[in-house]
């Protein structure tokens, strides 16, 4: 029994710090995926005020996120990246489907298939991270040049976010566990009662912190 008291308070636990990390990202026109997070709240047993909070902060990042979608030049740019990885795909499942008949059949030259297919993945694994880059820079400019827009938005984010923090630190009493072992990813710090154990890097944008 106190085997599984332990574990449903460890999934609590893992929920909120999914939580923080996810509401948190808004805050920098990041704008992680609320699904999962959807998914889990149904599973995990959280208290009814949280899930009341989240709903409401929920609707507020998806229809700051959905701002985004309007933006011409992102929309462009989202259907190129869109149509690119659709015909090289197509490609790839044309290369392995000719494999297929070649091995059935037991003969047959594909080679040139093969060729088109490894050049499309070449060009898509170039292609990709510069209309990631794009993409990121653009809505990053667009919420800057807006940042009234959003500001009481991002606002509810943060309260939202420390009240989180306070019910992670309560969990983690409650469940007798360690605070050091159970390090948040997040992307700003101007939250009370947490500890920065990790600054970002040239390649992870995200601080890893602890609540103390």
């Amino acid at each position: 029994m106190e085997y599984l008291t332990f574990t449903i308070m460890s999934k609590e636990i893992e929920l909120l710090k999914k939580m923080i990390t996810v509401t948190d990202s808004y805050r920098i026109n990041l704008f992680l995926s609320v699904k999962y997070i959807d998914n889990e709240i149904k599973q995990v047993k959280l208290k009814g005020e949280i899930k009341k909070e989240w709903e409401k902060i929920r609707e507020k990042m998806v229809k700051m996120a959905n701002v985004s979608l309007n933006i011409p030049l992102l929309k462009n740019i989202a259907k190129v990246r869109e149509v690119l990885r659709f015909i090289v795909w197509s490609i790839v499942f044309l290369a392995f489907a000719t494999l297929l008949f070649s091995m059935i059949v037991g003969f047959g030259d594909f080679s040139t298939i093969w060729i088109a297919a490894s050049i499309a993945l070449v060009i898509l694994i170039i292609l990709e991270p510069i209309f990631n880059y794009i993409i990121a820079k653009n809505i990053e400019k667009y919420y800057s040049e807006n940042a009234q827009r959003f500001e009481k938005t991002k606002r509810d984010l943060k309260t939202f976010v420390q009240q989180l923090i306070y019910e992670l630190k309560n969990e983690i009493r409650r469940s007798d566990g360690s605070f050091e072992d159970n390090p948040i990813k997040i992307y700003n710090v101007d939250y009370k009662g947490i500890k920065v154990i990790k600054n970002p890097t040239l390649w992870r944008k995200h601080y890893i912190v602890t609540v103390f």
